[in-house]
């Protein structure tokens, strides 16, 4: 730090000792952020060291930082007057400074070892150092790149304003995270403003003022931010000094705003913390005890949206009237941020619906949409345009049934519990809604940037094509959000695909699937949009198509979402509506106990009751089926007589009572049961009434339901009473086809045939059982289920047939046991039942958790022979054709196919068989040995003799790594089930999934430079696809490493594992973890000064290859060294297997880590 800081002054001595403007005015500004920061650094490294000799030093490093710089600047300037009283006043400012770093210093002494360690790991270390010093040397690139691509370092004014702003302002927050330490967490919390309150407009005058300022300060830095890497000086005219102005005088307000929320409560602060802590305490009981549920936003974010469509529809307006096409490009511009505002205020209070707010909500939406689309009618039928007006009626009709929609949706969030509504408004609404508000924001400045640099609006149609492409992407993102928590929450968890099953790719539906492959197809669209934004030219065509692809699924996403969630809403109302239903009947079950039956239902139950006495050769059980894995069944028929029909018998154990399982028989046609009817394809399923000619009583009903068959038979009809009988701790429930041939009116012709059927339900309450996670109540009853039924389709159905479906008709019991079987984890055993002595054995339930996965899905590993394959066939085809276009797209995707292979070595890592063994060889072989023979043949015949060789030189090292893999891959194969679960979901498909897009990111900056200069051999490009290559090699690496370290168990991958304190203190790290930590810091800065090339045009530099091979090398003996250090850790585990529940004794050492610990011998971070 000592070192970054004292180079401020270099600069300001060059400029001394030459006179030459550009030290002052260009690399001064570069460096002067990233030395101001590590200068604050540097201050709040060590506080508790108090002896003079290290006082000394730091107030030595402050002076060359600042008054020596001082001092060249007067001597370049030769000691002017008017540059001597501004050099002296700057003087009494770093003297002030000074004073405010030494007094935090010493307040942050104070602060406890556990608070100060916290503050040393996460602020200086890793907020400080490693996050704020890491984005202002990242900035710093852009300005130096653009100096070393141009003959005058003036033509990069505009990068360095948007650099210096940028800068400026994540210095500031930098210093303000670190002078915040001074102050407890606990003080600190109470003096953030919450979402909610700003929501609610709960706000006092004090507040209002941060809110406020920080709201401007977000906006300003969007600007710089939009802006940055643009090239070219300001002009001299009236619009290059206003663009100038705007480029200094935004990022300062911001700054100011930032700087103005932070002190803003500082003597509040400062009063508060000289408070006894007995007073803290009773003020932070009760204002978490006045914490409330918002149920409801502010008007004022209501007025808001009122604001925006009104500045929408007066655009729209003055286009049609004026006939102006730039109208029609500025209300194209600011649709999605007007859209963005005007979604948000219709659901901001969504348990509004008086006729005073629907009235409202309608002229709202007239003032929006009717009013522009007419408008903009009007203009077409004044310029005869009619093709024009019709496409208006068309989307005022779209946007009249996307009102529609999100009425509905509002109703849908207003019917949420209020913990729920309270979650959704400040999560999903505000903060997602702020998020993309500034997205769009930044979007929209990078058409602005574009604008600057071409000084033509019309030069940049099509950059403004893709930023509004992508701001609808990021608007259709938002609404979905929305769809999605307006599901309560408890709900929610039928709806989320969880990453085992993503992983696995099963139990996802087709929709479900669909949406997933439209959301892929959204991210590729955005992510090559995005990068045709740093083009100098861009093709109409390529971009208006990608664009309406990405529109059209983006669409699709949102009609798939509203589908899934309404449909999930509308089937829990039912299910509530039916337990309700349920609850009411099983009451009056407890109610009616012992109440005599009529004579017609007492014959129909001894009718029933002789089913289990029918004569025959006794009761023989049958084998399970897969559909009905938790019955035991039988069956009884009497041999001597042909084609009689057999009757079946099933008994189960049911986690309920008897009143709750009977009354769900009962409940024939209840939301789920018809749900279930008609996704089975059922014509129909209705309970009979008065209106049918059967008067309704109290326990019996009369169901008529018609059951599908084949195509060749007709659907079977039964007609049936159902009876209820309730005794203590017993119940009944005969069922019996009624004989009329009474015609039901169904409401439409059906081709039917009428069946019999005899059935008799019994249950009988057993003794509660403790289950294990579960207390004593309700949940824990338990009663046996007996079904025993005699099923007759009729017609020309032979009876050995039917005979052969008992089991499938007897399935209701099944359906009454996953309807109540508790969630569990553990396998429950049933008890021995009944005079049959037969074991029923329990089953393992699926609980509300993930079971852990062993592999993934087939789907990743054909994803990745696909890549590996269409990668050997570029190479080959280079090899046959000579043509460099092969090589250079070859290489582009190299880092991503060879990370694609390393996810599919390790995606089956249990199976071990011959054939897949075989296929990971020839998959290797594809992958490598293929494509490094296509680059052999073609370097050879081109002549190149050197590269001809080094292809034949990796040839053993792509075979040595995929030996190692192997045998990684083996290692993995050994880990516990969970750990390999989350090793398969977590590391190899979502962080290799996460690289993979970034790849395909810097992938795509290279073909949007191959778009915009139509050709790939003019070497214009040669710079943005050596950083990409670079990039993405470096990321696919460092992928790669975290997929072998947790390819081990946790307590080898703990010891391998960095600690943030340790890297604070510099304690407890291994020789060989330093050199690693040091080529990992080559790597980052490198890729820092890579990203900054991404886009950039211009004639090859040979600079950018020396640069991107010293970080592929850095990366690549990192890995090599981590790879032999796990080898020797991992064998020295297995050494001492019975010791492996022990911590390793540097890990027990860490944990004991204290602030003096880490603030002794920190030396070297100063240096640094």
């Amino acid at each position: 730090m000592a070192c970054i800081s004292t180079g401020n002054i270099a600069p300001f001595y060059f400029y001394a000792r030459t006179g030459d403007v550009k030290a002052l005015r260009f690399w001064m500004w570069i460096i002067l952020p990233l030395s101001t920061t590590a200068m604050a650094i540097s201050f709040v490294l060590k506080p508790r060291r108090k002896d003079w000799a290290y006082k000394v030093s730091l107030v030595l490093q402050y002076v060359m930082f600042a008054f020596v710089s001082e001092y060249f600047y007067l001597v370049g300037h030769d000691f002017a007057k008017s540059t001597s009283i501004l050099a002296s006043v700057r003087s009494l400012v770093w003297l002030a400074l000074l004073k405010f770093g030494l007094m935090c210093r010493n307040h942050i002494a104070t602060l406890s070892d556990e608070d100060l360690s916290n503050f040393l790991a996460n602020d200086v270390v890793f907020g400080g150092m490693i996050i704020g010093s890491g984005q202002c040397a990242f900035l710093m690139f852009a300005s130096i790149q653009c100096d070393g691509n141009t003959d005058n370092w003036r033509q990069c004014k505009r990068t360095l304003y948007s650099q210096l702003g940028l800068s400026s302002i994540v210095t500031l927050y930098t210093i303000i995270k670190l002078a915040s330490g001074v102050v407890p967490k606990r003080i600190l919390k109470k003096h953030v403003i919450s979402p909610k309150k700003v929501l609610a407009m709960d706000l006092n005058a004090e507040e209002a003022v941060q809110a406020f300022g920080l709201l401007i300060s977000a906006g300003c830095t969007l600007y710089p931010l939009g802006n940055y890497g643009a090239r070219g000086d300001f002009g001299s005219n009236a619009d290059g000094k206003a663009e100038r102005y705007a480029a200094l005088v935004v990022p300062s307000i911001g700054g100011f705003c930032l700087l103005l929320t932070a002190v803003w409560k500082l003597p509040a602060i400062r009063g508060e913390m000289r408070r006894e802590a007995e007073e803290t305490g009773q003020v932070r009981q009760v204002e978490s005890s006045s914490d409330s549920k918002l149920v409801e936003a502010s008007s004022f974010w209501f007025y808001i949206g009122v604001l925006a469509t009104t500045y929408q529809s007066a655009v729209n307006i003055a286009g049609a009237v004026t006939m102006d096409k730039s109208y029609q490009t500025l209300s194209t511009a600011s649709l999605p941020i007007v859209g963005l505002l005007y979604i948000g205020s219709i659901t901001c209070q969504p348990r509004r619906w008086s006729p005073k707010d629907i009235w409202k909500l309608r002229l709202h939406f007239a003032s929006f949409a009717f009013i522009g689309e007419m408008a903009w009618a009007v203009h077409g039928f004044r310029e005869g345009d009619f093709g024009n007006v019709i496409t208006r009626f068309a989307l005022l009709a779209a946007e009249t049934l996307c009102f529609h929609f999100i009425l509905k949706l509002r109703a849908a969030v207003g019917r949420l519990p209020d913990e729920d509504l309270d979650l959704f408004l400040v999560d999903t609404l505000f903060k997602s809604m702020l998020q993309t508000l500034f997205s769009i924001l930044f979007l929209t400045f990078r058409t602005t940037k574009c604008m600057f640099e071409e000084g033509n609006a019309a030069v940049c149609n099509d950059t403004s094509l893709c930023s509004t492409m992508i701001s609808l992407y990021l608007l259709g993102w938002w609404l979905t959000k929305l769809v999605q928590g307006s599901v309560r929450s408890e709900w929610r968890n039928e709806l989320n695909l969880s990453v085992e099953k993503i992983a696995r790719m099963r139990d996802i539906s087709l929709r479900r699937g669909l949406a997933g492959f439209l959301t892929l197809a959204v991210g590729v669209c955005g992510i090559f949009l995005f990068s045709m934004m740093s083009a100098d030219r861009m093709d109409y065509t390529t971009i208006t198509v990608v664009g309406l692809t990405g529109l059209a699924a983006t669409v699709g996403i949102f009609i798939s979402e509203m589908y899934t969630s309404f449909k999930a809403q509308r089937r829990r109302f039912g299910r509530d509506q039916d337990e309700e239903y349920r609850a009411k009947l099983a009451e009056t079950m407890k109610l009616n106990r012992g109440r005599p039956l009529t004579e017609d239902q007492v014959a129909v139950f001894a009718r029933c009751e002789k089913l289990e006495d029918a004569i025959g050769e006794g009761w023989r059980r049958l084998k399970k089926q897969e559909q009905c894995p938790d019955l035991t069944t039988w069956s009884k028929y009497d041999p001597t007589k042909k084609g009689e029909i057999a009757a079946g018998k099933a008994i189960a154990i049911v986690d309920s009572s008897v009143e709750k399982v009977a009354a769900w028989v009962m409940d024939a046609c209840g939301n789920e049961k018809m749900r279930i009817s008609r996704e089975e394809g059922n014509p129909a399923r209705l309970v009979l009434t008065e209106e049918d000619g059967y008067p309704q009583k109290d326990n019996e009903i009369t169901l008529a339901t018609v059951k599908r068959m084949p195509f060749f038979l007709n659907d079977r009809e039964f007609v049936v009473r159902m009876i209820w009988r309730s005794d203590e701790g017993k119940m009944s429930i005969a069922t019996e086809s009624i004989d009329d041939n009474v015609d039901v009116a169904y409401g439409r012709k059906l081709r039917k045939t009428r069946g019999f059927t005899r059935a008799l339900w019994e249950f009988e309450n057993l003794p509660q059982r403790d289950v294990e996670g579960e207390g004593e109540g309700e949940n824990q009853q338990r009663c046996k289920a007996t079904l025993v039924q005699i099923v007759d389709p009729g017609g020309s159905i032979p009876a050995w047939v039917t005979n052969r479906k008992i089991t499938y008709t007897l399935s209701a019991v099944q359906e009454v046991i996953n309807q109540f079987w508790l969630v569990r984890k553990n396998r429950t055993s049933r008890g021995t039942m009944n005079g049959h002595q037969e074991d029923f054995e329990g089953g393992e339930r699926a609980t509300e958790i993930e079971e852990p996965i062993e592999e993934c899905s087939w789907v990743y590993v054909c994803v990745s022979f696909l890549f590996t394959s269409t990668f050997s066939g570029l190479y080959i085809s280079y090899g046959v054709t000579l043509e460099d276009k092969y090589w250079l797209w070859a290489g582009l995707i190299q880092p991503i196919v060879a990370l694609s292979f390393v996810m599919a070595l390790f995606s089956y890592p249990k199976r071990t068989d011959a054939s897949y063994i075989s296929f990971l060889y020839f998959h290797f072989f594809t992958f490598a040995v293929a494509s490094e023979i296509g680059v052999v043949v073609g370097n050879f015949r081109l002549g190149l003799i050197f590269g001809g060789l080094f292809a034949l030189f990796r040839l053993p090292l792509w075979s040595l790594a995929f030996w190692l893999g192997l045998k990684l891959r083996a290692s993995a194969a050994k880990l516990p089930p969970q750990e390999l679960s989350d090793f398969l979901c977590q590391t190899v498909l979502l962080k290799g999934t996460a690289a993979m897009g970034t790849m395909l990111f810097f992938s795509f900056e290279a073909v949007a430079c191959f778009i915009s200069q139509k050709s790939f051999d003019n070497g214009q490009c040669e710079n943005t696809s050596l950083a990409a290559t670079s990039l993405s090699i470096s990321l696919a690496i460092l992928t790669t490493l975290s997929i072998v370290n947790k390819s081990v168990p946790k307590s080898v991958h703990r010891e391998m594992a960095f600690e943030l304190s340790s890297i604070a203190s510099l304690k407890g790290l291994k020789w060989w973890q330093q050199i690693q930590g040091g080529l990992m810091t080559i790597t980052a800065i490198v890729s820092l000064y890579l990203l900054s090339i991404l886009g950039v045009e211009g004639d090859e530099n040979f600079m950018v290859f020396a640069i991107g091979a010293m970080g592929g090398i850095s990366i690549g003996f990192a890995f090599l060294i981590n790879a032999t250090m796990l080898v020797r850790t991992r064998k020295k585990h297995q050494r001492n297997s019975t010791s492996s529940t022990e911590l390793p004794p540097h890990l027990r050492s860490a944990q004991g880590f204290s602030a003096r610990d880490i603030e002794e011998n920190s030396i070297a971070l100063a240096l640094v």
